[in-house]
């Protein structure tokens, strides 16, 4: 009986050897058996969200004189004011080229200014991460835009895929100034 015993402790331990030798070799089988599922592509990741994809480097600001191209008087005009004295060419740094426009507005004729400028398209996601104020996201204008309030002034950023990213800086904390002068300045574009 003893042998008999032992005969089948030693089948089930020979099937217990088959399971495992089975579980370990199927997947290698069919991984190298050049099935369809071998051949299956990865899934790709998810895009960006499609406001921040970046579109080549966008237009060519090197030579570009933003006092030239937004005229001051399509500034003016969004901010409901009169210019008062020429624009004057800034470099706000950053491959940006840009402009300040000075304008009079409001009662007794308060001189202000803003400043325009233009940067590549992947500034903008540049400032999106730097920029330390508080920011709020501006949906309907370009193609993606923030805003927030710092030292007394509004700053806005606006994406033009493809293209540029503008930066609005309005002298004052009026944010419907600063959208109407960068949905002007879009426009002109």
């Amino acid at each position: 009986m003893t042998r008999c015993h032992t005969s089948t402790a030693g089948a089930r331990i020979n099937v217990v050897k088959t399971l495992y030798a089975s579980v370990l070799l199927i997947p290698c089988l069919a991984a190298c058996s050049g099935g369809e599922e071998a051949n299956t592509p990865a899934p790709e990741d998810p895009q960006p969200e499609a406001s921040l994809v970046e579109h080549g480097p966008g237009r060519d600001l090197t030579a570009l004189n933003v006092c030239e191209l937004i005229p001051p008087e399509i500034v003016a005009a969004a901010a409901k004011a009169e210019t008062a004295g020429s624009p004057v060419p800034t470099d706000p740094g950053f491959d940006g080229k840009g402009c300040r426009y000075q304008y009079r507005s409001g009662v007794g004729g308060i001189s202000s200014y803003t400043e325009v400028s233009l940067h590549p398209p992947d500034d903008y996601r540049f400032q999106r991460d730097m920029q330390t104020f508080e920011k709020t996201d501006l949906p309907g204008l370009g193609d993606a835009a923030f805003w927030g309030e710092r030292s007394g002034q509004t700053d806005l950023y606006v994406l033009k895929q493809g293209d540029v990213s503008v930066h609005v800086q309005v002298r004052s904390q009026v944010l419907e100034e600063a959208q109407a002068i960068a949905a002007a300045v879009l426009e002109h574009l």
